[in-house]
């Protein structure tokens, strides 16, 4: 059994300030759901997508169901949903490796996920966590809200990763792979509605985006 793509789509977003639930919130003319869910897809080590969604994204979940399988958790917070989503995906699917994508990663694609993938799998490690350099980020843009030390340098984890499903749970900590990518146009998360317009700068210079709809 291959790898399977979960989209983390249940968060509140509270910071958007807009009517629309988050992961709906087009990007070009598409939801952002639909663009990570994409990407998961066109992957070559994907055999099925998961959306784990919660109270806080009903409409969402409409959505949700044409893209893949849903899964409903409890809406605590990103770490127990993910817990709870990484849970069904073992033990009512059987699915061991799991690469997990945040609902708003609007550039993410398919050729990143398979290196990113790869990298997971020459590691040999239990875990792999995705970080792009600070200053590539913060130059292009938007706010980094968490950051790690890596080498001496400041990086910003994007919520792409790459979990054993199977250990969750049944271990404290898992054995992890830090991964430094250059590509940071194509991992960057949109939080706000000036975030979702440089997004779409991006996208329309990489001659990738359709119609615009943020304004």
């Amino acid at each position: 059994m291959g790898f399977a793509g979960l989209v983390m789509a249940g968060g509140r977003g509270s910071r958007l300030g807009v009517g629309v639930e988050k992961p709906l919130l087009p990007i070009c003319g598409e939801a952002m759901l639909k663009r990570v869910a994409r990407a998961l897809r066109s992957s070559k080590f994907i055999d099925a997508i998961f959306i784990a969604i919660s109270k806080w994204t009903h409409n969402t979940k409409r959505e949700a169901e044409g893209l893949g399988i849903v899964i409903e958790t409890s809406g605590l917070g990103y770490v127990d949903d993910l817990r709870e989503a990484l849970r069904v995906v073992w033990a009512r699917y059987g699915f061991k490796d799991v690469v997990v994508a945040s609902s708003d990663l609007p550039l993410l694609e398919g050729w990143l996920i398979d290196d990113v993938v790869r990298r997971y799998v020459e590691s040999g490690k239990e875990a792999l966590t995705v970080v792009v350099d600070r200053g590539a980020y913060e130059e292009l843009g938007f706010k980094a809200e968490c950051l790690i030390e890596l080498d001496g340098a400041l990086a910003v984890p994007v919520g792409l990763n790459v979990l054993r499903a199977d250990l969750v749970g049944s271990k404290d900590l898992l054995e992890e792979e830090v991964y430094l990518h250059s590509k940071v146009e194509h991992l960057v998360n949109v939080n706000t509605i000036d975030e979702a317009k440089r997004a779409e700068e991006i996208l329309r210079r990489l001659s990738l985006c359709g119609d615009r709809l943020v304004s």
